[in-house]
């Protein structure tokens, strides 16, 4: 079981919704999979790396003001995962899940 760092959170209703963590070692943006289908927040999300600048404006911030920007996927450099956060979400383990069911 490989765990990767939580960097930030940005978004939190029942559990991580989007925010900013590492795949693989690498900075990855992170948002829940909502289903349609009345099953509401589920374990999937989808990821992308994020760029230099990203990274910069978003990590470096310590007074919190990114959290006021809305981070977003890059539905053409995306992955699917399934994810499994610890009781505090600061760690997470992703499971990579093929195919993507649809853009986010």
């Amino acid at each position: 079981m490989k765990l990767d760092r939580v960097l930030a959170v940005q978004a939190w209703r029942d559990g991580p919704r989007r925010g900013v963590a590492e795949l693989d070692g690498v900075p990855h943006v992170f948002e829940a999979e909502f289903e349609d289908s009345g099953e509401g927040w589920g374990d999937t999300y989808f990821l992308s790396p994020m760029s230099v600048a990203l990274q910069a404006r978003v990590l470096g911030d310590r007074a919190g003001a990114a959290s006021a920007r809305p981070l977003h996927i890059d539905p053409a450099d995306c992955v699917y995962c399934r994810a499994r956060f610890n009781a505090r979400a600061t760690l997470v383990e992703w499971e990579r899940l093929l195919p993507l069911p649809r853009e986010p």
